[in-house]
C-alpha cells in the first residue's frame, strides 16, 4: 500500500510549503496530495484555502494576491517549532524540487468558472514544461469543478474526491471517466474496493492518520493511503512488512 504525504507533510511540517514536501522527500515520502489555486497574476499556488489567515496569520484572498506577494507570507502557522519562514510557493517551484517523485494528485479547490479554465491551463503548461503528465492526476471534491476540468484537459488523468455518500463515488467517478478513486476513508469497505478494481479503478483513501484504520484498509486491498504523518505510517508498514515476511 502506497503512502502519500498529505499537503507535503501536513502534521509534521508546514502545509502545502517546500519545506513540508522536502522534509517528507526526507523519510522516504515520493507520492503526494496538494492543493491548487490561482493567484491574482494567473500562476498557480499551493494552498488549501481561499483566504491566507489560517497559514500566515495575515488575512488576504488568495485571487487578490500575486504569486510573488503570496510566497512573501509566512506561512508556518499552525506548526510549533518550526524555526524557518516558509512562503506560500507556486505549483512550479513545488514539482521541480521533487521531480523525481512517482505521483502527484493536484487537487484543484473551487473558483469562478474562469478562473478554473485559467487554473487548468495553467497547470497544464507547467505539468507539460516539466514532463510530468504521466505523473500527474487533477482532482477535485466539486462536481462542476472537475467537468471544467475534464472538458479543458482531455490528454490528463483526472478524478473524483468523494467526500460525502452522495452523489455515489464509483458512480461518479465512472461519469467523469476518472483514473483512480480518491475518497474519504469512512466510505470505504471491502465491497467498494472490489467493485472500483473491478472497474480498474486504484482506490486512494483519505485523510488516514491512525494506524489502526491503516491496517483495515491494508487489509482490505486500499492501493494508497493519504496522511498527515508520512514518517510515522511509513515506520509502521514497513513493520507490518517485516512481520509478514517472518511468517
Amino acid at each position: 500500500m502506497l503512502v502519500i504525504g498529505h499537503r507535503g507533510a501536513r502534521g509534521e511540517a508546514p502545509e502545502n510549503t517546500l519545506a513540508g514536501f522536502l522534509h517528507a522527500r526526507t523519510v522516504g515520502v515520493k507520492d503526494f496530495e496538494l492543493d491548487v489555486r490561482l493567484s491574482a497574476d494567473g500562476i498557480p499556488v499551493v494552498i488549501h484555502d481561499d483566504n491566507t489567515r489560517r497559514t500566515t496569520a495575515v488575512t488576504g484572498d488568495v485571487a487578490a494576491l500575486t504569486a510573488a506577494k503570496l510566497a512573501a507570507l509566512d506561512a508556518r502557522q499552525g506548526t510549533p517549532g518550526w524555526r524557518e519562514p516558509v512562503g506560500i510557493p507556486s505549483l512550479e517551484s513545488v514539482l521541480v524540487s521533487c521531480r523525481e517523485c512517482d505521483s502527484w494528485q493536484l487537487e484543484v479547490k473551487s473558483d469562478g468558472p474562469q478562473r478554473i479554465r485559467a487554473l487548468a491551463h495553467a497547470m497544464a503548461a507547467v505539468v507539460d514544461r516539466l514532463g510530468l503528465r504521466e505523473r500527474v492526476t487533477f482532482t477535485s471534491l466539486d462536481v462542476p469543478t472537475l467537468d471544467i476540468i475534464a472538458g479543458e484537459l482531455p490528454g490528463f488523468r483526472h478524478a473524483y474526491v468523494a467526500e460525502f455518500a452522495e452523489p455515489p463515488a464509483l458512480q461518479t467517478s465512472r461519469a467523469f471517466a476518472s483514473s483512480l478513486l480518491v475518497i474519504n476513508w469512512q466510505l470505504v469497505s471491502q465491497s467498494l474496493v472490489d467493485e472500483a478494481h473491478a472497474a480498474g479503478l486504484p482506490v486512494s483513501v483519505w485523510t488516514v492518520n491512525d494506524l489502526k484504520v491503516a491496517d483495515q484498509l491494508l487489509r482490505i486491498g486500499v492501493d494508497s493511503i493519504i496522511t498527515d504523518y508520512p514518517t510515522a505510517m511509513l515506520a509502521h508498514l514497513a513493520m507490518r512488512r517485516r512481520l509478514a515476511a517472518a511468517g
